[in-house]
């Protein structure tokens, strides 16, 4: 089981605390989006997942007898990537005392508190801190607006690597999180609460040999604090019953259970109503959260269960057809649907991972970048009930060994190569880097999130393949604005100095004045530093044809960076001498610098290399930056070539 999901919970939380809680299982990003009202002013994450969870076609469920779903407040969490699925289904079934609970960046999710779903639903932004180490090393840069930090304690060592079983030495490291903690709000001016998610079976089991916690007392070292009794909801339902209740027996107050249909961890519809019936009188509990992942079927039937008219007695069904189910980019995939079930006529929405929408029964779409591809469709009955389905396709590379060009010589095995993936990205070039790349070349990640991708730097690239985290920077404003706030564990910070409002809105093309804006930057640099303990590096990409008028002394430039990449890639296939010229007049007074060639947009993969061909007994030239945007076919045939 991935514990970070935690898939049946008790929450006991402090009745002083004022607000009702949810729970939080992780970051996961669930498909999104479908439909929805979502507000207009709202910026909707929609970032592609890395896959969806295949909907059962038994999601319906028979409802509990007595039906106690309907007398008691529900909890609700949204990650980014589904909000656009999920949301519109909060807003049109929860009620005054529901809560949904958001993980995001609290600027971004700060308007859905107030304006988007229905009066008195409890809506509170939640951070997963990780474990003790990273909260000490990383919360001093995270934004205030945050109403609630989640800390998992459980002994894995994403989650708390000092775990340990005993109660009194829990709670110390309980009572450290909840220092750092202050320390944010005094600094933020917020007022955020610390949540602790404990694993029953690890902590306080009977039937394991552990001896059982006094949750009332533990209670007293966090503001809310989440028992996780899910683990036996399908396999042994009593004992879970069981380990609900002898936690409300040792004085936890007003406290909240969760239930799951989280379907990839064996959990179900059934069960999770099964739990909550058989849970239900238990003495404190103040809501329940039915963990959902990405079942929206599931979710769906429980919202109409529990707070819409009853689980239809025939409701609509879909599934999905493809063909082909995979093929070389540009793949063309037929889709049919089928339904059956509920009133007719159906209404049809499908949403394709690049975020277009169909609206046809068997719509035909066409996918360009390589690996998996996700399509969802929501199908709408007569009587406005919904069903779901979804479908994935592979596309794979369409290059022949030697496509383009034909390399005569190794070399390309000599040179050192870098590549740029942005998050949005991973998933189809990372497969590709990994396979080619070697010893000497380097991947820059752009991240807003270096915690999460460190792992990148160690576990994933072939050995001595270097792996950087990079901070995307937009001017010296950008740094002056929001740089107090970057995370820590970035390598480099990169500064487009080009011309335009997304760039450098103070873009001169003097290089003396140039150079005062890189000293700036440096400043900030070496500040984010300090304030993290970092060894952050100054990454600057001039443009050649915007700056070089003024006949460039890039040795001296150079000295006001810590890494020089001059774009001398503009005339690449237009006029390919002029660019071997400028690289050679960077040359000229430059020590180690990058050049950058592409395979993007109006560039190929045979004109990026006969310009490297061209420069590549230039002196200083320290390695090849070889932008391919969202070229995946053109990056797989580059490195067919030079690796």
């Amino acid at each position: 089981m991935n514990k970070k999901y935690a898939i049946g919970v008790i929450i006991a939380t402090a009745v002083a605390i004022g607000i009702v809680v949810s729970i939080s299982l992780g970051e996961s990003s669930p498909k999104g989006p479908i439909t929805g009202n979502v507000s207009q002013n709202e910026s909707i994450s929609t970032s592609s997942p890395a896959e969806i969870t295949k909907i059962p076609s038994n999601a319906t469920a028979r409802p509990p007898s007595s039906n106690p779903i309907k007398n008691t407040p529900l909890l609700f969490e949204a990650w980014p990537g589904q909000y656009d699925v999920v949301f519109p289904l909060f807003q049109k079934y929860l009620k005054s005392g529901d809560s949904v609970f958001i993980q995001g960046n609290p600027t971004t999710v700060q308007s859905f508190k107030t304006n988007y779903f229905a009066p008195r639903v409890n809506v509170q932004i939640v951070k997963v801190t990780g474990n003790l180490a990273n909260i000490e090393a990383n919360s001093g840069s995270w934004p205030g607006g945050y109403d609630v930090w989640r800390y998992i304690y459980e002994s894995e060592s994403q989650y708390e690597p000092q775990f340990t079983v005993n109660q009194a030495g829990a709670q110390q490291l309980w009572d450290k999180a909840r220092e750092y903690l202050a320390a944010y709000n005094t600094r933020t001016g917020s007022h955020a609460k610390l949540w602790v998610v404990a694993s029953w079976p690890e902590t306080s089991d009977p039937q394991a040999g552990l001896a059982p916690w006094n949750w009332g007392q533990a209670q007293q070292h966090t503001d809310l604090l989440t028992v996780e009794v899910h683990r036996w909801q399908e396999n042994n339902l009593t004992r879970s019953i069981d380990s609900a209740k002898q936690v409300a027996s040792t004085g936890t107050v007003n406290w909240q259970a969760q239930t799951s249909m989280e379907i990839q961890n064996g959990h179900t519809l059934q069960g999770a109503i099964d739990l909550i019936e058989g849970a239900y009188s238990t003495p404190g509990v103040r809501s329940w959260e039915p963990f959902y992942s990405n079942n929206y079927e599931g979710l769906y039937t429980f919202l109409e269960i529990a707070r819409g008219s009853g689980a239809p007695a025939n409701p609509p069904a879909v599934s999905i057809t493809e063909n082909p189910s995979t093929g070389p980019s540009p793949l063309t995939v037929n889709y049919s649907s089928t339904a059956s079930g509920g009133t007719s006529p159906y209404t049809y929405s499908w949403l394709f991972d690049d975020n277009t929408v169909s609206t046809l029964q068997n719509p035909s779409h066409t996918y360009q970048g390589l690996g998996n591809h996700d399509v969802v469709l929501k199908l709408t009955d007569n009587d406005d009930v919904n069903a779901y389905a979804t479908s994935t396709v592979n596309v794979t590379s369409s290059i022949s060994t030697n496509a383009n060009y034909t390399s005569s010589s190794g070399q390309y095995q000599k040179m050192h190569f870098i590549f740029i993936a942005w998050e949005s990205q991973y998933s189809k070039s990372f497969p590709i880097l990994q396979k080619y790349l070697v010893t000497g070349d380097s991947v820059f990640l752009q991240t807003n999130h270096p915690d999460r991708d460190a792992s990148y730097k160690s576990n994933y690239f072939a050995a001595g393949v270097n792996v950087y985290l990079v901070r995307k920077t937009f001017g010296i404003q950008d740094m002056i604005s929001n740089s107090t706030s970057w995370p820590s564990g970035y390598d480099l910070w990169e500064y487009d100095y080009e011309k335009g409002n997304t760039y450098e809105p103070q873009f001169t093309p003097d290089q003396a004045e140039a150079e005062k804006l890189f000293d700036q930057a440096m400043q900030y640099v070496q500040q984010y530093n300090q304030r993290t303990g970092g060894h952050a590096k100054l990454w600057i990409t001039p443009s050649y044809p915007e700056v070089n008028g003024q006949n460039w002394n890039w040795g001296e430039a150079q000295q006001h960076a810590d890494l020089m990449l001059v774009q001398v890639q503009r005339w690449q296939e237009s006029d390919p001498a002029r660019s071997i010229t400028a690289a050679q007049h960077v040359a000229e007074s430059a020590g180690s610098w990058i050049v950058q060639a592409s395979i993007s947009g109006q560039h190929t993969v045979s004109g990026a290399l006969n310009f490297i061909n061209g420069t590549s007994g230039l002196g200083g030239i320290k390695s090849y930056l070889v932008f391919y945007g969202n070229n995946y076919d053109g990056l797989e045939s580059f490195l067919q070539q030079v690796r």
